[in-house]
């Protein structure tokens, strides 16, 4: 039989085991609990500079700086949101 021999041995090696999920620590674990107050406080900022963005009275040329800042508080909002809910993703994995 000259099948080799490797694939057997491979086989048989114990396969490592995944790292246990870590624990909150303090810090976290409040961070964690905040973070559904701090998304919704962000997501309430977002739909009200989305409803400024969307009065067609923001689009005269008197008030181009204006419409300059919403859209610039809107797309900062707006990154913030992405990243708290990632960090809520993140915790919460953590948690396990």
């Amino acid at each position: 039989d000259d099948a080799p021999a490797a694939p057997a041995a491979a086989a048989a090696a114990p396969s490592p085991t995944p790292p246990k999920p870590k624990k909150l620590g303090t810090r976290d674990a409040k961070e964690l609990e905040e973070l559904p107050s701090r998304i919704e406080a962000a997501e309430a900022r977002q739909a009200t500079l989305t409803e400024r963005i969307g009065d067609p009275s923001i689009y005269t040329p008197a008030r181009a700086a204006e419409r300059a800042q919403v859209e610039a508080d809107l797309r900062a909002t707006t990154d913030e949101v992405a990243r708290l809910y990632a960090r809520w993703e993140e915790l919460e994995a953590k948690k396990g």
